[in-house]
């Protein structure tokens, strides 16, 4: 079975296109108006994720409960431990997982810029998002909103010399004087945080 129509079935459940997988040089099939028909021949459907475990869980809970007849499994770990995960299966010809759900609009830049991982896929949900979300050539469509910010020690840094934009940091004056949290495990009180970026 083509990995583009599982992903179908679970981006109806969710309610959220994220990004169909595929394995090696073939070409994905187009997506039929019937994928969800077509995902309850195969057994598992397989969901690489930096989300939560409690998250995933509520995701495979409702997934089983509108198709029984199909598990889902899930890869849980953080963002890096995912994308290695996902580029070594490319670089062997397969990628395992039917979808892939990570935080970091980035990664999906470079999963597409790699060709052997995604496949076209668009959601009859795509509908209801913005179209600044989604890849105009329909490789992966935004799911959730990631916050990040920038801060500064204000007694090391004056307010009018602080950066102000991402772009402001390559400044070769920051080099040297900037950390960030791991985006693959940032977490605070068993909640997700507010990602920084501090000086």
């Amino acid at each position: 079975m083509k990995k583009t129509y599982v992903a179908g079935s679970l981006m109806l459940v969710m309610a959220l296109m994220m990004a169909g997988c595929g394995g090696g040089d073939k070409k994905a099939d187009a997506p039929k108006k019937d994928a969800p028909k077509a995902a309850a021949a195969t057994d598992t459907v397989m969901l690489y994720s930096s989300m939560q475990e409690d998250q995933l869980n509520a995701v495979k809970k409702a997934f089983e409960k509108k198709y029984p007849n199909i598990k889902m499994d899930y890869y849980f770990a953080g963002t890096g431990k995912v994308k290695t995960k996902i580029f070594t299966e490319a670089k062997g010809g397969q990628v395992a997982a039917d979808v892939i759900w990570v935080g970091d609009p980035a990664d999906y830049i470079g999963f597409k810029a790699d060709g052997k991982i995604l496949q076209k896929y668009e959601s009859p949900e795509a509908k209801n998002i913005d179209k600044a979300f989604i890849d105009p050539e329909g490789f992966y469509t935004g799911a959730r909103m990631m916050n990040m910010g920038i801060a500064y020690n204000t007694t090391k840094v004056k307010k009018e010399e602080a950066p102000k934009t991402w772009n402001d940091l390559l400044d070769p004056k920051w080099k040297g004087q900037i950390v960030m949290t791991d985006p693959g495990t940032w977490r605070i009180d068993g909640q997700q945080g507010l990602r920084s970026c501090f000086l």
